[in-house]
């Protein structure tokens, strides 16, 4: 996994690689530095690095535009913006150019590897995926039902995860956000009421949509525990884990016949 740091100040591109390179995450030889965005896109161009952290105001050309030109090389380049000079318009503009982290100068170091951690543990599940795909693509042996059911797990966990991911992301965002609609200049009362509403149920929604994520993560899993090929030996099971299990799957249909399962 290759990286690019872009900023107009040296010490910033060292500390941030000697942070990154201290946690192992990505070796130093595959790092590489520019001092503005001209140069960040000759890089690129020459390197392909998986991951671009960037400043945005840099002479010669800025982030933004370096960030546009490197996606149209690259549409699913993933990016961390780094800024001393966070605005609404930047932000929102940075939200729109889909980077996956806005970084507010002075940040913890915490924060970077952070991003940084999120990122890579998606590209690895991307390639468990594919790597899933061939060993069921060379298997024959599994039944018409375990094939099935692990494909709609695999199917359903691949988007829920990156919408998980995303929906975290938004509550970063609504985070540094949020001060700044709330130092908005005074509007008419009809439109101040509206935004008064939009930042008062923002966050609400988040979490209640991700509350739905993860009732649909438990149902995947419970249907992967029902896909896993028997192995040959014994193993102690829990009853109860078993009808959770099963209620889990059949939830919908003991509402509909108005039916409860008390296990208490």
């Amino acid at each position: 996994m290759k990286l690019m740091i872009v900023d107009d100040e040296e010490f910033i591109r060292d500390i941030l690689t000697d942070v990154i390179v201290a946690t192992g995450l990505i070796k130093r030889e595959a790092i590489f530095w520019a001092e503005n965005g001209l140069q960040g896109l000759a890089i690129f161009e020459k390197n392909r690095p998986h991951i671009v952290i960037s400043d945005m105001m840099m002479p010669k050309m800025t982030g933004t535009e370096m960030i546009q030109k490197i996606r149209n090389i690259n549409p699913a380049i993933d990016i961390i913006i780094m800024t001393a000079y966070l605005d609404m318009p930047m932000a929102l503009s940075a939200i729109k150019d889909g980077v996956c982290d806005l970084l507010k100068k002075p940040f913890e170091h915490e924060e970077l590897v952070l991003a940084i951690r999120r990122i890579l543990g998606r590209h690895k599940l991307e390639q468990q995926n594919e790597d899933y795909r061939a060993r069921l693509f060379r298997s024959e042996k599994f039944s018409s039902l375990g094939v099935l059911a692990a494909g709609i797990c695999h199917e359903i966990n691949n988007p829920i995860t990156f919408i998980k991911d995303n929906l975290e992301l938004l509550l970063m965002y609504y985070d540094l956000l949020k001060p700044m609609l709330e130092k908005l200049p005074s509007e008419p009362s009809a439109k101040r009421d509206q935004l008064g509403v939009v930042v008062s149920s923002f966050e609400k929604t988040i979490k209640s949509s991700l509350g739905g994520v993860e009732k649909i993560t438990k149902i995947v899993n419970t249907l992967r525990s029902f896909a896993q090929k028997p192995g040959a030996s014994r193993i102690d099971i829990s009853i109860r884990a078993l009808v959770d299990e099963a209620t889990t799957l059949t939830h919908n249909r003991l509402k509909k016949h108005h039916l409860t399962v008390d296990l208490s």
